[in-house]
């Protein structure tokens, strides 16, 4: 793990991917087989390419299906991996699949509500609709009580972002200034 660990560190992804995939391969009870395996989906992702990305989606994949500790961030790299490759609706699926998870942090649940509603943008070049949805999540979100004010500022940024693309100049600003 520290040889993994040290490639990782002196960013040679390469070396670094194998050696995590080593550990978990040879030590699966290992209390850092877990660890090791998230670590080598990160560096296939980092190397870059189709190939690699694939891969990455695969080991989160694995790790996912262990149901360890590691099993929901395996899954949100997943999402991650999948919109860089451009398949931005499974991204989406896996992020709505993660915000039904009952045991989900606040601040977590906050940035994949944000980055359904990136996504849903980005698909709603397309399909105005999903645009609308976009809307409709950020709306939702920003009406929370209690909401930390950073996350409001988020949510209402984007949610203008999105009135702007369904051209609704006037609702943009207004979402703009319950920022300030």
């Amino acid at each position: 793990m520290k040889t993994a660990n040290a490639y990782f560190r002196m960013e040679d992804m390469a070396n670094a991917r194998t050696q995590f995939e080593i550990v978990a391969r040879d030590y699966p009870d290992s209390a850092y087989a877990d660890t090791a395996l998230f670590f080598a989906g990160r560096a296939a992702m980092i190397v870059g390419g189709a190939d690699s990305l694939n891969t990455a989606i695969e080991i989160w994949e694995e790790l996912a299906d262990r149901g360890g500790p590691l099993a929901f961030e395996a899954r949100h790299q997943q999402a991650v991996a999948k919109r860089r490759e451009g398949h931005e609706d499974e991204a989406l699926k896996v992020i709505d699949s993660l915000l039904t998870d009952p045991k989900i942090k606040a601040d977590m649940r906050y940035s994949l509500i944000c980055e359904k509603a990136e996504i849903l943008q980005l698909l709603g070049t397309k399909d105005p609709k999903l645009l609308e949805e976009a809307v409709k999540t950020l709306s939702t979100l920003t009406a929370e009580k209690d909401l930390p004010f950073d996350w409001k500022a988020r949510a209402a940024s984007e949610r203008a972002s999105a009135l702007k693309a369904l051209k609704k100049p006037d609702e943009a600003l207004e979402a703009c200034y319950s920022i300030v």
